[in-house]
């Protein structure tokens, strides 16, 4: 049975086409990866053979959606950190270098450079050096303390080949209110806006057991 994209998804009785989507999806899809230290990576493909077999190895680092779900639900109860986070991401360029049928979305598709006019950002000539550049993926490596986040990295950087080029680094700290709520730049609650895709979380959000529903998912 394929797994229906017209409701919520329950993880935890996911069985059948859901199940083996929970297992063989990355992390950071279904549910947001909570992480203090991030490190992103911009890469640039110079051979695809090259190019595809070091995604491949990066498969063997990445946990799944379940254990990830598993690992965020044990932190509500436990308040400890899971595994490091590596999350891996594509560009249009990135899927035609690779020779990949890329997602049929004219904007993804054209590119952010494309829609400089269309969202009246800075001109491309203004843009830091490596965003410039022409950029085929992106690799996020997270975790609640830095140890593990460099470890990561060298394991990232033992599998890449000399034609996988970095391009440009990023590395961010997590920030949190007084209560201890994840927080934007701005100083927003975090993550508040983002669709829920899960069942478990739609739910919890119409949990009245407080007396309250401040808000209908």
């Amino acid at each position: 049975m394929p797994v229906d994209l017209s409701t919520t998804l329950s993880w935890k009785s996911a069985t059948g086409e859901a199940a083996a989507m929970l297992d063989e999806l990355q992390p950071n899809i279904l549910k947001a990866h909570v992480r203090d230290r991030l490190t992103v990576l911009f890469l640039g493909f110079g051979d695809p053979a090259e190019a595809r077999t070091f995604l491949k190895g990066l498969s063997g680092l990445m946990k799944s959606a379940r254990i990830h779900l598993q690992e965020v639900e044990a932190h509500k109860l436990t308040k400890t950190g899971g595994t490091p986070y590596l999350g891996v991401g594509l560009t249009a360029h990135g899927y035609a270098t690779l020779g990949v049928t890329a997602p049929a979305d004219p904007s993804f598709t054209a590119g952010a450079k494309a829609a400089v006019e269309k969202l009246a950002d800075p001109a491309v000539t203004e843009w830091e050096g490596h965003y410039q550049q022409t950029i085929d993926a992106v690799l996020l490596l997270g975790d609640a303390a830095a140890g593990p986040v460099r470890t990561l990295r060298r394991q990232v950087e033992a599998l890449r080949p000399a034609s996988v080029t970095v391009l440009g680094e990023e590395s961010g700290l997590g920030l949190a209110n007084a209560n201890g709520d994840g927080i934007e730049h701005f100083g927003y609650v975090d993550g508040r806006s983002q669709p829920l895709f899960l069942t478990e979380d739609v739910d919890a959000e119409r949990d009245t057991t407080d007396g309250v529903n401040d808000w209908d998912p």
